[in-house]
């Protein structure tokens, strides 16, 4: 078993002091921004008539009224660091509280002004967003540097991809990858096929066998290995496929020399039969509100519209969306956040006894192969147990690793913590 902190990069501090107090989901929204870490248990108990909760965090306090229907999502406390700090941990999503690092959300959380864009439109929520369609469509053209006709707003990527499949019978999918192109595709009783990766997580199908064939879907940077495929191989699929899905969700992690090339790499009126997928849930910290763009030629994107639901994006989203196009700091903020803890995460992985290697990626994420006897369903499963939450890739094809989402440092401290304690594992 590991010494607890060992091993850990400077300015991890192990906790010294933790108070533990019933909270219910109505103080999060008012914490200050800073207090935002991870949570821990969630057991649904009711608290009292009227109960007052007072959080220390350095020189602020924050206070809450909780009325007696009010219902505790978790115990969220206040840890002290061996370096004076105070943070609070707080809960939750979908009533799971602990430490989510499962999902490859933004730890830096939404920009503030699409919070209080949200906020300031909740009174028309009444109203469907007619205006607002093409006004949040022309910003994220603007963004993109295309014309409004090549954008369609998605209700994420799972829209985006039954748009796609609408088109097409077959559907071409990395394996082991993202499992959403696939289940989507038995959904809507289309055609699946896996392209494999060799041992260098590189694919096996060459671009020939994919031309004229439906519709291939590539993650670059690839999940849930973070990897970036061989450019020649994807600039050889975009040309030859019937269509092309270019997924760029993670683009933006893999730094100010590469998010680039990834994001702009071919012109729309050379590429008719290419779609470019903008997930906004990972680099603007809206993963909530589920939206997504496909970018294409126009005449391809129009008749995707023709097939797309009405109204399928709404004015919430719409709203949070438009606030973050208006904050670019806060998505440098965000990228820069992953760019920094990224190689911290990798080392304290590495370093771990329950890990055999932790690979650095190009995405906001990190992966780790367990050691030899060890079962990566195991040692998610004895995480959980702690409500610490991570992926097993297994799920997703790739057998012995996990998927760990980058956070904060104080989080990276938890989860070696969580490691330290649910080892020994069996095995060697």
């Amino acid at each position: 078993m590991g010494t607890p902190g060992a091993d850990r990069p400077a300015g991890i501090g192990t906790s010294v002091m933790q108070t533990y107090v019933p909270i219910p989901s109505s103080v999060v929204s008012q914490s200050p921004p800073h207090a935002r870490t991870h949570a821990r248990v969630a057991d649904g108990r009711r608290v009292g008539r009227q109960a007052r909760s007072l959080f220390p965090l350095g020189n602020t306090a924050v206070q809450a009224s909780v009325p007696a229907s009010s219902r505790s999502l978790g115990t969220v406390f206040v840890t002290r660091t061996a370096h004076g700090r105070s943070t609070m941990q707080s809960m939750v999503q979908g009533g799971v509280a602990g430490l989510r690092l499962d999902w490859n959300e933004c730890a830096g959380g939404p920009s503030p002004v699409a919070v209080a864009r949200v906020a300031a439109n909740a009174a028309d929520l009444h109203r469907y967003p007619r205006g607002l369609l093409s006004e949040v469509s022309e910003a994220v053209a603007r963004e993109n540097g295309v014309d409004p006709a090549s954008v369609l707003l998605t209700n994420g990527v799972d829209e985006a991809v039954d748009l796609v499949l609408t088109l097409v019978d077959t559907a071409w999918f990395v394996s082991p990858g993202f499992d959403s192109y696939s289940d989507r595709a038995a959904v809507l009783g289309r055609t699946a096929r896996p392209i494999s990766l060799d041992e260098h997580w590189e694919p096996t199908v060459s671009p020939a066998e994919l031309a004229g064939q439906g519709a291939v879907f590539i993650a670059q940077p690839h999940n849930p290995t973070g990897h970036l495929f061989d450019s020649a191989w994807v600039d050889a699929v975009v040309a030859e496929a019937e269509l092309a899905f270019l997924d760029t969700t993670y683009a933006a992690f893999a730094g100010p020399d590469l998010q680039g090339t990834l994001t702009d790499p071919y012109p729309l009126d050379t590429h008719p039969r290419l779609l470019m997928f903008r997930s906004f849930s990972k680099s603007h910290g809206l993963a909530g509100v589920r939206l997504g763009a496909l970018i294409g030629a126009p005449g391809l994107i129009s008749r995707l519209r023709g097939n797309q639901r009405f109204h399928s994006v709404d004015s919430v989203a719409l709203h949070a969306l438009a606030g973050a196009l208006d904050d670019p700091g806060h998505q440098l903020k965000l990228r820069d956040q992953v760019l920094t803890e990224r190689p911290y995460y990798v080392k304290a992985l590495h370093a771990h006894p329950v890990f055999a290697e932790a690979r650095d990626t190009h995405a906001n994420f990190v992966v780790a192969r367990t050691r030899d006897g060890l079962s990566s369903a195991e040692v998610t499963r004895r995480l959980a147990e702690q409500n610490v939450w991570v992926r097993d890739c297994g799920e997703l094809g790739l057998t012995g690793w996990l998927r760990i989402s980058v956070g904060t440092r104080d989080e990276l401290g938890e989860l070696i913590d969580a490691l330290d304690a649910a080892d020994p594992f069996p095995g060697p």
